[in-house]
């Protein structure tokens, strides 16, 4: 022992004597190991320790079973003793049963003691002396049970010999348990004494470990730090371009650091001096180029021709002034870019070859061709080019060939920017209106969504918050628009027959609600010499209207809005109406009364703040009456309110077409249309179908755009009511199709009407883009198919049906055609539930696109018979689909399929 300790302190001296000599890596690696070592020998001991103390708490464990085993022996031979002494006074054999069962209980319990202690010798010897008293208390049992009928005494003798034998097994249970708390006691004290070695040992280790670290890490930093402390001072002195000091650097890597600094100080010190001498004589240099660059800048823009440079690569690397006035680029704009770029484009073919021959060392003199200014237009240019190897450079000078040519062709190209300019303008802000209202329409759902799911109150009303923002920007997106329209002279009035008193109820329908939350009263008052039906655009009409009426609620505090329609002027042909808008309100000052008919103007900055708005509704109202060949004016008295008229002018109905409509009779000389259905959906083909039939056309029905465009070459039509969503061939490339054919049909054109759910304005400028004369929203309903009859035939009106005197919405819906209805509820009822499985499929998959698209279609089917509860479930998932939220859509179909189910019920009963 005394020589290893030897040989371990004299290893440790050998290490530390020489420590200044290993590298810091090996420097490095005897920190780490050492407290390394030093733990791994505390984790030993505690593994060592830890395995003591499960010993003693296994063995602590263990005797306090066998205590427990002892105790249930005691309380069985107790239990046995007492069944047998009840048997004995009750004769009751059912307690000579538990006394014959708790023998064969004691039998188990001492083979499981038995077990436990078979290392004890003492309570083994114990429990062999049990085994036979046990064995003789139950034999005299019998004993017992052979003499019940005999004399008393003889029971009772064998009762007390009987006690004195569980006597004896007490005795015996209690000093096995008095051996055994021997044992425990003994056993606890070691287990605690094993946890004080435990702690103890593992605190020992732990310090030593700690010192050893420290002493390590001492030697380490100790002959590190003082060294980089003086390579830090030599850095800054080199960096001061100073002498450094001299330091005893070592033979680690600190000390070649601190040599190989010295040797680059010296390196350093002869370079600097080369560099001065060569920063001299650059500095020379330099002065000479940038007089001989000063020349030739000089003579390059002050000369009257153009002059520039172009490299092998064909870009510009340097222009005179005279370049930039000729093509009206900036120098930074030209430099860099290839000349071809700028060439006309039907110029750069011979171009290219004159570059080309110029390139080969031959000059060009007096070419010819045109270059595209930056405004767009062309200026005719002579050139004269000559090419340097030196310099691997084209050298140009160019001179406008024409000045008047220039001047005409710049006029002319002035026009063309202007009309893309617009263009540009009108294609910009029909794609950011389409672009906008797209999130806007998904921000709009979703909001109507989550409003309609169980929310706090103040979620509700942040939500509801959301909603407002919502709609107020997608109204600023459509006076913007319409704007634009205007501006551009692109809004086209649309000229059709209206009840005027209809258009203005509906209106004031929805305004009327504004008006009653603020406390206001919305009246109306049209003169009854006004005509019932005029012919113009309702939907303009009713903007002005409402953009009117809309202001006058939202200054208007308290009292009154009125609007009133008078007759200012009529003759055979046409009637000059006049209406009246009134409020209560804040008024308008006399000097601001002209300016907020301006564009972006209101009558005062903070009104914009306080009541919000754009500027842009009064401006959009004056252009569509100027339009409808009309002014409007406007009185007013600050904090007494405001009168705004507007006159229009609109076409006369035709009397005639007005009393057959009142009167629904039936006209016999009208032909009946033949008209094609094209629609992927059959309850939504069904029902358009009966509505056409029960009306006395002739209808044809196709499933997709192949079919329509088949039936179309093969049978004469008047009209086609194109769905735009279906397989194989969509809507718009079957109209596309039946267009192009048309062509070679001598160019009769066939009226078709697009059928899409899509409601968005965009939408139905997309549908007449792409051909087609009008455009329906799903689901069609009775009075807009009439109306498109209406516009492209003489449809022959309905014939009576006799009142069934049933009321239901269904039926009410089918105009209480009771045929259309049950054609109708077997499409239905074949179909939804194929519908319904494509859903939960396309949840189970979690596919939004399959789940959006099959929703979109059911949508058209339940719109179709009239189902709106459902039809609302149907958009729900629809629009869930195409966000991708799984979480909720189990809830709306199982609520959508228990629509289904009574929808199902209802029609089985009213067919």
């Amino acid at each position: 022992m005394k020589s290893n300790l030897h040989r371990l302190a004299k290893g440790g001296r050998h290490l530390f004597a020489n420590y200044k000599h290993f590298s810091l890596r090996t420097k490095g690696l005897l920190v780490i190991a050492m407290p390394l070592a030093v733990m791994f020998c505390a984790g030993g001991l505690f593994l060592v320790a830890q395995s003591s103390q499960t010993d003693a708490q296994h063995w602590v464990a263990h005797t306090l079973k066998v205590k427990t085993e002892i105790e249930y022996v005691r309380r069985l031979v107790s239990e046995a003793v007492a069944y047998k002494r009840t048997y004995l006074i009750t004769h009751d054999n059912a307690f000579l049963a538990k006394h014959l069962q708790s023998k064969a209980a004691i039998a188990l319990v001492t083979k499981e003691l038995s077990s436990l202690t078979s290392d004890n010798l003492v309570q083994v010897g114990r429990i062999d002396r049990l085994r036979p008293l046990i064995d003789n208390y139950f034999a005299s049992t019998a004993k017992i049970e052979t003499s019940r009928n005999g004399d008393t005494t003889t029971v009772t003798a064998q009762l007390a010999q009987t006690d004195d034998v569980v006597d004896k097994i007490n005795d015996i249970a209690r000093a096995m348990t008095a051996e055994e708390d021997r044992l425990l006691s003994l056993r606890e004290v070691y287990a605690a004494s094993a946890r004080q070695r435990l702690v103890v040992g593992i605190v020992a280790t732990l310090a030593l470990g700690f010192l050893i670290a420290g002493a390590t890490a001492w030697l380490f930093t100790g002959g590190i730090a003082g060294r980089i402390e003086q390579l830090v001072e030599n850095t800054e002195l080199l960096e001061n371009e100073r002498a450094l000091k001299k330091f005893p650097w070592g033979d680690d890597e600190i000390g070649k650091l601190g040599y190989s600094l010295n040797r680059a100080s010296t390196l350093l010190a002869s370079r600097r001096a080369e560099l001065v001498r060569a920063n001299a004589d650059m500095k020379q240099e330099m002065v000479e180029r940038e007089r001989a660059e000063l020349a030739n800048e000089q003579m390059m823009n002050n000369s009257l021709d153009a002059i520039c440079m172009i490299d092998a690569k064909g870009c510009f690397t340097r222009v005179s002034r005279a370049c930039q006035e000729l093509w009206g680029y900036t120098t930074n704009e030209i430099i860099g870019r290839r000349y071809i770029d700028f060439v006309y484009k039907e110029d750069r073919a011979s171009t290219d070859v004159a570059a080309a021959e110029v390139m080969a060392g031959k000059p060009v003199v007096n070419f010819q061709n045109r270059y595209v200014r930056k405004d767009g237009s062309l200026v005719p240019i002579v050139w004269s080019a000559q090419w340097s190897h030196e310099l691997q450079s084209m050298f140009c000078v160019a001179r406008n060939a024409s000045e008047q040519k220039k001047t005409e062709t710049m006029l002319t190209t002035a026009k063309e920017v202007a009309e893309s300019a617009t263009r540009a303008k009108s294609e910009f802000l029909a794609n950011m209106s389409h672009e906008i209202r797209t999130p806007m329409n998904g921000i709009i759902g979703m909001t109507a969504l989550a409003l309609e799911t169980n929310l706090s109150d103040v979620q509700r009303e942040y939500l509801e918050g959301v909603k407002h923002s919502a709609d107020s920007l997608l109204s600023l997106i459509n006076d913007i628009l319409d704007f634009s329209k205007i501006e551009a002279g692109k809004l086209a009035l649309e000229n059709v027959p209206f009840d005027l008193r209809n258009a203005l109820g509906k209106t004031l329908k929805a305004l009327r609600l504004r008006a009653e939350k603020k406390g206001l009263t919305l009246k109306e008052n049209v003169d009854p010499a006004v005509p019932k039906e005029i012919v113009g655009d309702p939907l303009r009409l009713c903007q002005v209207a409402i953009n009117l009426i809309d202001n006058a609620i939202k200054f208007t505090d308290g009292g009154e809005v009125s609007i009133s329609v008078g007759l200012l002027d009529e003759n055979a042909a046409s009637v000059t109406l006049e209406f009246t808008i009134r409020d209560t309100g804040i008024g308008i000052p006399p000097d601001k009364q002209s300016a907020i008919f301006e564009a972006f103007a209101q009558a005062d900055g903070s009104t914009t703040r306080t009541y919000g708005g754009t500027g842009l509704g009064l401006a959009i109202c004056t252009q569509l009456i100027g339009q409808m060949h009309g002014s409007l004016t406007v009185e007013s008295v600050p904090a007494q309110g405001s009168t705004f008229r507007f006159t229009a002018q609109f076409g006369r109905a035709d009397l005639s077409a007005i009393q057959e409509r009142s009167t629904s009779v039936s006209s016999s000389n009208k032909p009946a249309l033949r008209i094609l259905v094209a629609d992927d959906n059959p309850i939504n083909q069904s029902v358009t179908t009966g509505m056409l039939r029960s009306r006395g056309h002739i209808v044809r029905t196709a499933r997709n755009g192949c079919e329509a465009v088949a039936i179309y070459q093969r049978e004469p039509l008047d009209l086609i009511l194109m769905d735009v969503q279906m397989p194989e061939l969509d809507g718009f490339a079957a109209t596309a199709r039946i267009r192009q054919l048309e062509l070679g049909h001598g160019g009769h054109h066939i009226s078709i009407v697009a059928m899409t759910a899509h409601a968005m304005d965009g939408d139905r400028q997309r549908c007449l883009d792409a051909g087609m004369d009008d455009y329906l929203t799903k689901p069609v309903n009775q009075e807009q198919l009439l109306n498109v009859l209406a516009r492209f035939g003489a449809p022959p009106e309905k014939p009576k049906r006799t009142d069934t005197g049933n009321k239901d919405e269904f039926l009410a819906h089918f105009d209480g055609d009771i045929d259309l209805l049950r054609r109708v509820r077997q499409i239905f009822i074949e179909h939804s539930p194929e519908i319904l499985q494509r859903m939960q499929d396309a949840m189970t998959r979690r596919d939004g696109t399959a789940l959006s698209e099959t929703a979109h279609q059911f949508v058209g089917s339940l719109g179709a018979i009239g189902a709106e509860s459902a039809s609302r479930y149907a958009r729900q998932l629809e629009n869930l689909g195409e966000i991708k939220a799984f979480e909720q859509t189990g809830t709306v179909l199982e609520k959508l399929k228990n629509e289904v189910d009574t929808i199902q019920s209802r029609l089985a009963e009213l067919a």
